[in-house]
């Protein structure tokens, strides 16, 4: 219904529009006295004429105007796997479509925003990484002390396993942690990780936050994920 108003909207604004410039047009004829055929089409045909030829160029108008809305509105962001940093150009979470990890060894930056969430599939199952929320905290820091930073909460759901922190993050609750921008080097103390390790089968993957842009309300998260079947048991 609102796509439908919205269209009636554009075209009333279109038909409304088009009579204004025809009605100049016919207004700069008259004053310099040129004698052509858009003019004499009004004249002739009148009433009828200002409200059909109008009316047709609004429609021409309104079905080019919907079909470049249409086909931006259906152009997502796919995205099937990144195997390195992606530091130039950081895709902005508004896609619905997981990005799937086929690779052994997956790294990636990303940005979320706070609120939204972005899907993986990784190990034919789908981890949910979501940002729920930016704030600013006192973070016991191992290498410079105390000192108030940006963090944000992280809620990780990987379909049943367990997720861990490091000791810079705070516990919130099962899988959810409060976690600071990472400082320096440091990646272990401010991540959030968890492992599977059998006698033929390792997994892992871990997130840390790389930086906050509180203005925009954005996080921007490196994320690894590493799978071998290849374990030598002594």
């Amino acid at each position: 219904m609102r796509k439908y108003l919205k269209s009636i909207i554009r075209l009333a604004s279109y038909f409304l529009g088009s009579i204004a410039i025809f009605w100049t047009i016919i207004e700069i004829s008259q004053w310099q006295k040129i004698d052509w055929f858009i003019p004499s089409l009004f004249v002739k045909y009148g009433v009828f004429a200002w409200i059909i030829i109008p009316l047709a160029i609004s429609i021409i108008l309104l079905v080019i105007t919907n079909k470049i809305l249409k086909q931006d509105e259906s152009t997502p962001i796919i995205i099937d796997s990144f195997q390195v940093n992606v530091q130039n150009s950081l895709p902005v979470m508004h896609d619905s479509h997981p990005i799937k990890v086929d690779k052994d060894n997956f790294l990636t930056t990303i940005k979320i925003t706070a609120g939204d969430y972005r899907d993986f599939l990784w190990k034919s199952r789908k981890v949910r990484i979501t940002v729920t929320e930016i704030v600013k905290e006192t973070f016991n820091f191992h290498s410079i002390g105390k000192k108030e930073s940006y963090g944000a909460v992280i809620y990780i759901d990987t379909g049943g396993g367990i997720v861990y922190g490091g000791e810079e993050s705070k516990y919130v609750e099962v899988n959810k942690y409060l976690v600071p921008k990472k400082l320096f080097q440091d990646q272990e103390p401010c991540s959030i990780y968890s492992f599977y390790i059998t006698e033929d089968y390792f997994s892992f993957f871990r997130v840390f936050i790389e930086h906050i842009n509180p203005n925009a309300g954005q996080v921007t998260l490196s994320i690894f994920f590493t799978k071998s079947h290849e374990i030598n048991v002594a």
